[in-house]
């Protein structure tokens, strides 16, 4: 079978042959498109299953060392807090009231006998407390008894002028004619150590 009538002139049978072959030619052109579009969207979606997969194994990795930081972080915490019950244990077996303000003048730790004298400091006593607070509480307090001519805002702007102090040892006069001797040590790391001792005796 011919594609093509024998009784046509050459001219109209090339004619025909030639609007044929243009219309093959679109139809192969169209298919091969096609299938390259198709090839392509493929490999996107191969390329994306890929950057899925690699995503998911970093996140996979990154939740590991999540878990392990946290578990490391939950031992040192639970290793610092046994530390400062270690340390809290250790103060509170030493004589004199202990109290330790750190670098910036903040009470941090302190055994039962600390300010165990001033009785209206057992409400105030408190980590967090300013070492200016402190001083005003004791200043202000019944318990103290304020050297003759001083009142309690001279008394507590003279014991902060002590606290500069590298090394600081003086005595102060409690009410019942009782006698406490108080020193600060400075730490390290630039905080505070006060200790608080009965010399009732010896004077």
């Amino acid at each position: 079978m011919s594609i093509v009538n024998p009784n046509d002139s050459l001219e109209r049978q090339n004619e025909k042959l030639i609007k044929i072959t243009e219309s093959l030619m679109r139809r192969v052109e169209y298919g091969t498109a096609q299938s390259g579009a198709a090839y392509a969207q493929f490999e996107r979606a191969a390329l994306l299953e890929k950057r899925v997969r690699e995503r998911t194994l970093e996140l996979e990795r990154t939740l590991d060392l999540l878990h392990e930081s946290n578990a490391q972080l939950g031992r040192a915490n639970r290793e610092t807090e046994a530390a400062r019950r270690n340390l809290a244990d250790a103060i509170e077996t030493v004589s004199e009231g202990f109290g330790l303000f750190d670098p910036d003048d903040n009470l941090v730790l302190f055994n039962s006998r600390f300010c165990r004298d001033f009785r209206d400091m057992a409400q105030a006593l408190r980590p967090g407390l300013a070492f200016v607070d402190y001083v005003a509480q004791i200043s202000r307090g019944a318990d103290l008894v304020l050297p003759e001519g001083e009142d309690a805002a001279t008394w507590a702007d003279k014991r902060i002028r002590r606290h500069k102090d590298r090394h600081v040892m003086f005595n102060v006069q409690l009410s019942h004619d009782r006698w406490l001797q108080v020193s600060e040590h400075r730490t390290g790391d630039g905080g505070t150590v006060v200790l608080q001792t009965d010399v009732t005796d010896i004077i």
